[in-house]
């Protein structure tokens, strides 16, 4: 469950800092 609570948010930041 936090494992990928975690991933999530994880992937959510990458994408939003990809996108600037």
């Amino acid at each position: 469950y936090v494992e990928q609570l975690v991933a999530s948010a994880e992937a959510a930041v990458k994408e939003v800092v990809q996108r600037g």
